[in-house]
């Protein structure tokens, strides 16, 4: 699949049996992700909750080890215990999409 087709994709199977691994290697079923489309700069969008995670995430741990200033860019809590929650990701972000129903790899992100 070429990147163009990938958000009409997630949009086609958000109710399927579909894992999205990103980079950094956090990966999250698709149905507990919030595709929300392109935004101004015409990037599509995916809202994914640190606590949807498949596994504990590892860009949660990076940015509380690197902390809000220095951390990915991710979302936080306003109030104490500050923490982060979650990451706004686009599709050059996604490093494969998995379709466990078919047992096959739908789209890999190449390299360059």
């Amino acid at each position: 699949m070429r990147v163009e087709s990938v958000p009409h994709y997630l949009r086609k199977r958000s109710g399927g049996n579909v894992v999205v691994a990103f980079t950094g290697g956090d990966r999250y079923p698709l149905f507990r992700l919030d595709v929300w489309g392109e935004n101004d700069e015409g990037e599509f969008e995916i809202n994914a909750r640190f606590e949807d995670c498949l596994e504990d995430s590892n860009t949660r741990a990076q940015a509380i080890a690197l902390g809000q200033q220095e951390g990915p860019p991710c979302w936080w809590t306003t109030r104490p215990p500050v923490e982060p929650v979650g990451m706004l990701y686009t599709v050059e972000d996604i490093e494969v999409i998995l379709d466990l129903d078919a047992d096959k790899v739908i789209y890999t992100k190449q390299p360059g």
